[in-house]
């Protein structure tokens, strides 16, 4: 196939099945397979797994020594087989910069977390596995090239670009080690010349009202639900796949808290047991989804949106719970209220300065919704239970 970084406005869009762009801005022609001898393992948040400027799956294409691993809705991970000699790549405080070390310790094998800095510090923060390894960190000589995505600082470079700067470190003299940012590059440039190709304005959501989605949910305040799922990956290979564990939710209208374990098809592993503050022996006592589903379809009717502190978790329990309506993402309707409290919902919490509303539910799930609330609160400036 002959694949062009030229686009065509007149041709109907077909994805590429390797880097998933168009095939009219597809950079896998410009990509070279790099030997490396230091093996690589990337652990993909699943935030990243469908963004149209991902890396890693560039890097996956890139280089002859790597693995791709993607996380599901949790990011509690069983630690993957790893040789000696691994380490992770993260910024930790105590970390040796990889070019400060001798060849003689220099990791053999390199663990990357592929998602935005937030996200990362999240799945570093919710694997102790990582905690354990030995870390290693990167001083980039320039900053990053990633011009279509914004980085939260100079020193931040893309997963591709970490890797490539650790391998320049590591292995210098590998063959085309110099054009493991080819396919990168293609992509950048084409997408910005495609930006620049474009005669007609990007369409922007109209606002409805002064004050924009904030001030609808506040005027919908009391039929609103807040929703905090906790899901579960289970099974392995084709077979993997998501499970809810518990559905928290706090109707303001009325001051009622859902809240309802759910039985699990097989046990989940103690650690996640751990973080989510509960038992085995609670979560099989507990109703089946089919039950849960039921429960929740007759007490939340209603046609407004459900408010979760992210899109993705919410919207997998709905499905999985049978019910349609869209989910509203806290986060993001903070974050582009107040730009500077970006971060973990319990440091904006903090940032905030926020009473937290206590909910009657098991495990962290009453405290988490609780913080949803709060920040709902916040947002939509009702002060009101």
């Amino acid at each position: 196939m002959d694949r062009t970084l030229t686009p065509d406005s007149q041709a109907p869009r077909t994805d590429c099945v390797y880097c998933r762009r168009p095939l009219a801005l597809c950079p896998c022609a410009q990509i070279v397979v790099v030997p490396n001898r230091t093996g690589i393992t990337i652990v993909q948040h699943p935030g990243e797994r469908d963004h149209p400027f991902n890396t890693a799956r560039l890097a996956k294409q890139a280089l002859g020594n790597v693995r791709l691993i993607r996380a599901l809705g949790s990011q509690h991970l069983e630690r993957p087989p790893l040789p000696e000699g691994a380490a992770v790549l993260y910024p930790s405080p105590e970390a040796p910069d990889l070019a400060d070390l001798p060849a003689d310790q220099l990791p053999t094998h390199l663990v990357v977390l592929d998602g935005t800095w937030p996200q990362a510090h999240v799945m570093y923060r919710d694997n102790p596995w990582l905690q354990e390894l030995p870390h290693v960190a990167i001083s980039p000589s320039q900053p990053s090239n990633y011009r279509i995505r914004e980085e939260p600082a100079e020193h931040c470079l893309s997963t591709i670009e970490s890797i490539a700067a650790a391998l320049q470190i590591c292995e210098p003299t590998t063959p085309h080690l110099d054009r493991l940012l080819d396919g990168f590059t293609a992509m950048i440039d084409g997408q910005i010349a495609e930006r620049e190709r474009r005669v007609d304005k990007p369409r922007r959501c109209k606002k409805t009202e002064k004050g924009g989605l904030p001030v609808r949910l506040a005027e919908q305040w009391n039929e609103l639900w807040i929703l905090h799922p906790e899901l579960a990956p289970v099974g392995v290979g084709d077979e993997r796949h998501l499970e809810l564990l518990q559905v928290t939710a706090y109707h303001p209208g009325t001051g009622r808290t859902f809240t309802s374990l759910v039985r699990p098809s097989e046990p989940p592993p103690e650690r996640l047991l751990g973080h989510l503050e509960l038992t085995a022996d609670e979560l099989n006592a507990a109703p089946t989804l089919r039950e849960v589903g039921e429960r929740w379809r007759a007490i939340s009717k209603g046609k407004v949106p459900i408010l979760g502190w992210t899109r993705e978790g919410p919207t997998q329990a709905l499905r999985l719970l049978d019910d349609p309506r869209p989910i509203v993402s806290l986060k993001s309707l903070v974050c582009n209220r107040d730009r500077s409290v970006w971060g973990l919902r319990e440091e904006i919490e903090e940032r905030l300065n926020l009473d937290v509303v206590v909910l009657e539910a098991p495990g962290r799930g009453g405290t988490t919704t609780g913080q949803a609330v709060a920040l709902a609160r916040w947002v939509t400036g009702v002060t009101s239970p």
